[in-house]
């Protein structure tokens, strides 16, 4: 015996980053006979991909070793059973394959014990023995033997029922094979042996093999030939071994070839006796040829043979359909020599193929040329075709379901009216598979065999489960409603529960339920509806909530006397909060203030209005007014007036003064003046200078404090015109611009007028800071929404802006998947036999990340397991990049789930795909899930 070692792929055992294991065996092997040890055994394992384990994925292999007996196995880690394929091989004995099924993940470590044993009564039959032409003295015979194992034999090497049906090809030829002696006699009438010969030939397990001998018979006469064979493999045990025998009687003739060209035909054959129209078939034939001068000696010449086929038996007349002629040469004089060619049939019937060969004796002029024809019968047929009849109807209703696809095996039709499909001249098959689909029915499938017959096949098909939420709802904050549920189709009965919170937990289980409307906005709520087959249909229903009314109370009226202060205090109820306020104190339709309480100078004697306007969180709004009532204060002084001066007119760059007075009030007088509108007032001088930068119309305020705090304000109006020589300054950011979430822009701005070179600058958040000084500036579209821009320009004399928006609309690109999701669950201690489930992992809802930017991970982790998860946290990293960023630790309890925003600063990285790793757990449990994401600059 030979010995092979094979080398498998080993799989992956240890899963990256899960570190899981599954089952360990230890493996024991002994002798059955003996229970001596038994070394240097090789194991295999496959993972099998079918029920018979006919088709098998390479796990692992080992060696027990030279000195070793025992052979520990590491088993692969899976959370569900699998069908594996074992094998044991050791030399002088018998394989050993086994199937188990298992649920690898169970931690179990079991002991097996394996004996190996020869196999008893070894003996291959001879199957066939055939002389393959007739005898002469002084030419070839040649004997043609096939033999193969018993079925004993074949048991032994192939155990258990027959599973696993995979056999390894690199242990075929040595363990699933049997080394036999195939031996030939030849003795004369006397009992003379003439001839004796043998060989050693491998039979695999469950095939035959044909074994030739060639004997030169020098005599005439009737000759015994007996073949035996006799199986020498170190498997079998040679005590109880067979030896197998069969015998032949052959007529030896007299010798006949002198001076003579012969050509032997013999064993012309069809692979296909009744072939089918359109498939090809093999002709085969063995061929002897020489010329055999005075003393015999043989010459191999060319030989020319001709290949006819007709219509018809051999003794009728036909039609030939094929003729071809060919010459063969090089061939051996003493050994017959197979040759082939191909037909294939295009009409049905019978066909007489014919043989007809002649020696090209050119060479030798004068001697006798003789021939061979040999002919067969082949029977051509068409292939049978059927009808395959499909009917199908609702099962409820039993009405005709029409527009119904129907897959068979390729072919496609939709059912009519009346719920029936015809599939015409359809030949056998063993396995037609159908696919039945409708848009408003459950999908069914299968498969069915066509021989014989036509087919009618009829179904029942079951309207697809659809739960109905009753769609939209509407209330108000503090009220209670009914969401009613509903079903169609499926298999009753129905079971419903409704997840009232959108968060995948469904807290109440009948078929209606209350709704409490506790906070302003829109809302959904889920119902899952399960049928008797459990199938599952889910249905959302939206929810909005409206505020109660939104009521603004400025709590007037007031009272005051001339130079006093007050508080102006504003409330509301209703509407939503958080509350924005804002005062108009001089009743000109402008609020001044943006504070919920504002104060309020009573310099005037009289009857004034304030109002105050309350926005919610929503943009509603609500108005409330409020009286003031101001009285003198007591000194008999008439009203405090202020006077800026008469309005103001000067050109772009001069400098003038604003010179300010007071009548009324107590003296003496303070004066402050506001030079920008802005009510701070940054000089406290009666006159001051105005530089005028600018060209327009602007207002400055005057406010004069007289010596009881009465206070008076007043404006004026300067005029700023350009000098003669001098045009209007104009910028242009050329918006309004739009792009989607994700997208880099390009803003470009441009000016006209006034006076060049310009300067330019970008507000690019509207927070009045212009922080891009540059004529172009690139804008990168973040989140969906409108957003205002500020383009800045000046010259020598001018700055003048100009304002537009960018709409920023949604991106709908996912982020793509590029890894299992999630990867297996790693489990580190005993109890955590639940998962843990990774969901909403949302990438800035975007595919594309830009380069120095930043990447917002949401990830939502839900512990589907009995115990709480201590100390969890979740983290994502980037690998190629280096970026990492965690969240935690925190408790996660049993059924609960949590939310956590991961933010990545991406730092500068060439544009290109990468994959960002998301982790969620503890010490002892993890599952991991991969996203891909795109940077672009």
């Amino acid at each position: 015996m030979y010995k092979k070692f094979i080398s498998i792929i080993v799989a992956l055992l240890l899963i990256p980053v899960v570190l899981a294991l599954g089952n360990t065996e230890d493996n024991y092997f002994w002798d059955k006979t003996t229970d001596n040890p038994v070394t240097n055994v090789d194991m295999l394992l496959y993972r099998c991909m079918d029920e018979q384990c006919a088709n098998v994925v390479p796990i692992w292999d080992g060696n027990s070793g030279a000195n070793n007996f025992i052979l520990n196995l590491q088993l692969p880690y899976t959370t569900y059973a699998v069908d594996y394929a074992k094998y044991f091989f050791a030399d002088g004995y018998a394989p050993l394959g086994f199937k188990l099924n298992d649920n690898i993940g169970d931690g179990k470590d079991t002991v097996y014990q394996r004996y190996f044993s020869q196999v008893e009564d070894c003996n291959a039959p001879i199957e066939n023995l055939v002389i393959l032409n007739q005898a002469y003295q002084n030419e070839p015979l040649v004997i043609n033997l096939t033999a193969l194992l018993n079925s004993t034999t074949y048991s032994a090497f192939h155990q258990v029922n027959n599973v696993p049906y995979y056999i390894p090809d690199a242990y075929k030829d040595e363990y699933f094979s049997a080394q036999t002696l195939v031996s030939v006699e030849i003795v004369d009438e006397l009992g003379n042996v003439v001839y004796q010969n043998s060989t050693q030939v491998n039979i695999y397990m469950d095939s035959e093999i044909e074994t030739q001998f060639t004997w030169v018979p020098l005599e005439n006469g009737t000759f015994t030939i007996t073949v035996t064979t006799d199986v020498v493999d170190d498997q079998c045990n040679t005590a109880t071994a067979q030896t197998q025998s069969t015998q032949a009687i052959i007529n030896v003739l007299p010798e006949r070839v002198r001076n003579q060209c012969i050509v032997l035909l013999n064993d012309l054959a069809s692979n296909n006796d009744n072939p089918f129209i359109g498939e090809t078939i093999e002709i085969t034939y063995t061929k002897l040829n020489y010329c055999a001068d005075n003393d015999g000696n043989k010459t191999s010449v060319p030989l020319d043979v001709d290949y006819t086929i007709r219509t018809g038996k051999i003794d009728e007349a036909g039609v030939i359909v094929m003729q071809n002629s060919t010459q063969l040469v090089g061939t051996s004089v003493d050994l017959p020599t197979l040759f082939q060619f191909d037909w294939t049939p295009t009409q049905e019937g019978w066909y007489t193929i014919t043989v007809h060969a002649q020696s090209d004796a050119s060479s030798f002029p004068g001697l006798e040329n003789l021939d061979d024809i040999r002919s067969i019968e082949v029977l051509v047929s068409d292939y049978p075709t059927y009808n395959v009849y499909f009917t199908l109807s609702d099962r409820d209703t039993l009405a005709p379901i029409a527009g119904a696809l129907i897959n068979l095996s390729g072919l496609t039709m939709s059912s009519d009216a009346a719920g029936l499909a015809t599939f015409q001249d359809l030949y056998e098959a063993a396995n037609y598979k159908y696919i039945i689909t409708h848009d408003q029915y459950q999908t069914i499938s299968g498969t069915f065999s066509l021989a014989g017959a036509d087919r009618h096949l009829s179904f029942s098909l079951i309207q697809k489960l659809a739960a109905n939420s009753g769609t939209a709802y509407a209330c108000t904050l503090g009220e209670t409603i009914i969401l009613a549920g509903s079903a169609a189709g499926g298999t009753l009965p129905y079971s419903y529960a409704w997840d009232l919170n959108n968060d995948n937990v469904f807290e109440t289980a009948a078929q209606n339920t209350a709704y409490v409307c506790s906070a302003v906005g829109d809302f959904t709520a889920n119902l899952r509806v399960t049928d008797a087959l459990s199938q599952i249909s889910i249905s959302p229903a939206a929810i909005h909530v409206y505020p109660l009314a939104l009521v603004a109370d400025a709590n007037g009226p007031y009272t005051c006397t001339v130079g006093e202060t007050i508080t102006l205090s504003g409330s509301a109820t209703g509407g939503v909060q958080p509350y924005a306020y804002a005062w108009d104190i001089d009743n000109d339709n402008v609020f001044e203030t943006a504070t919920q309480n504002t104060a309020y100078v009573c310099s005037t004697v009289g009857d004034y209005t304030v109002n105050l306007e309350v926005t919610d969180s929503l943009g509603t709004a609500a108005l409330n007014s409020a009286t003031i009532a101001v009285t003198d204060s007591g000194n008999n002084q008439t009203n405090l007036t202020a006077n800026p001066g008469a309005s103001y007119n000067c050109t772009l760059g001069e400098t003038i003064t604003l010179s300010g007075s007071a009548t009324g009030g107590v003296q003496p007088y303070a004066y402050a003046w506001d030079l920008n509108n802005d009510n701070v007032f940054e000089t406290i001088t009666q006159n001051t200078s105005y530089v005028c930068s600018a060209v327009g119309d602007f207002t400055v305020n005057l406010q004069v404090t007289d010596a009881v705090s009465a206070l008076a304000v007043n404006s004026a109006n300067i005029h700023v015109a350009l000098p003669a020589n001098q045009t209007l300054l104009v910028a242009d950011a050329n918006g309004p611009y739009t792009c989607v979430e994700g997208q880099t822009l390009t803003l470009s701005g441009s000016a006209t007028g006034g006076t060049q070179p310009y300067s330019f600058a970008w507000d690019l958040n509207n927070d009045n800071v212009f922080e891009i000084q540059t004529q172009t500036a690139t804008y990168v579209c973040v989140t969906e929404g409108t957003n205002t821009i500020t383009l800045q320009v000046s010259d020598l004399y001018q700055t003048v802006t100009d304002t537009t928006v960018i709409t920023i609309t949604k991106n709908t690109q996912p982020p793509k998947e590029v890894g299992p999701d999630p990867m297996p669950l790693w489990k580190k201690q005993a109890g955590y036999n639940k998962e843990i489930i990774v969901s909403t992992i949302n990438i800035n809802n975007a595919y594309d990340v830009y380069s120095d930017g930043y990447l917002d991970i949401a990830v939502t982790v839900k512990n589907a397991g009995t115990k709480t998860l201590d100390d969890f946290t979740v983290s994502a990293w980037i690998p190629d990049l280096g970026v990492y960023r965690s969240a935690g630790p925190f408790d996660l309890k049993s059924g609960k789930q949590a939310s956590k925003d991961l933010t990545l600063y991406v730092p500068s990285a060439s544009t290109g795909t990468y994959d960002v790793m998301i982790t969620a757990g503890n010490d002892n449990i993890r599952r991991t899930i991969f996203r891909e994401i795109v940077i672009t600059q």
